[in-house]
């Protein structure tokens, strides 16, 4: 197999952009030291990359084992893949689930929105009312949109949060101008306390998962850099 591997060099994530990828000249892996081999001194870039491949839990043991054929590169990669594949499901749960959230964000605010108009319009009432049947148009972010439901009522729309989140509290439908108001602050509170603060956590969940599989990306390249530059130097 042909020592060839694409180093990429480190980006800040921030910068949403990674550099050119550094690719070295291919070098005969079987010209490579191995692990077991201890005639020679050990140069600054092996004692680098055992440093580096005890930080995954590897040791030169597992290389020197005659029973485990794996070069040290198919080592790095096969670890790799496994922690990026980790990553990689971190990302679509989090991102899952700020799907969820803005889906229940967004209905949220309509019947904020439904509830605070008819308050406004209809602030000197002091009878009964019935908002029930009134029917709403329903975001493309709901999951009731993803169901197929286009609109539906008021009620049947605040009776599904009542059933899929009863941690929202959400109250029943309104009958008189004072259980308005409960209901308007009610979920108010449940976008303030709740789902709003809920979604900037995904968020940051999210950035941090980006950047901790950038850093691992990173600390692969790394070590390939560090592996081969020992290498080129003791087969000049």
């Amino acid at each position: 197999m042909n020592f060839q591997k694409v180093f990429v060099m480190t980006t800040p994530v921030s910068q949403g952009a990674i550099a050119a990828p550094y690719i070295p000249s291919p070098v005969q892996e079987s010209k490579l030291p191995q692990a077991a081999a201890g005639s020679a001194p050990e140069s600054a870039a092996q004692a680098g990359a055992k440093e580096l491949l005890g930080v995954l839990g590897l040791t030169p043991a597992l290389m020197a084992d005659e029973k485990n054929k794996e070069s040290i590169l198919d080592v790095i990669d096969r670890t790799f893949a496994k922690v990026m594949a980790g990553y990689d499901k971190q990302l679509e749960e989090i991102k899952a689930k700020k799907l969820q959230q803005k889906g229940a964000i967004d209905d949220l605010s309509l019947i904020r929105k439904i509830v605070t108009e008819y308050k406004n319009a209809h602030s000197d009432e002091t009878g009964a009312i019935d908002l029930s049947n009134v029917v709403v148009t329903l975001p493309k972010s709901s999951p009731l949109y993803a169901e197929g439901k286009r609109t539906m009522k008021l009620s049947e729309l605040t009776a599904y949060y009542q059933k899929e989140h009863s941690e929202l509290n959400l109250p029943d439908m309104p009958k008189t101008m004072g259980e308005l108001k409960f209901t308007q602050d009610q979920v108010t509170d449940a976008l303030r306390i709740t789902l709003e603060p809920d979604s900037q956590q995904a968020f940051t969940d999210l950035q941090r998962c980006m950047q901790e599989r950038t850093a691992m990306w990173n600390m692969q390249s790394t070590m390939y850099r560090i592996i081969f530059d020992g290498f080129r130097k003791l087969n000049p």
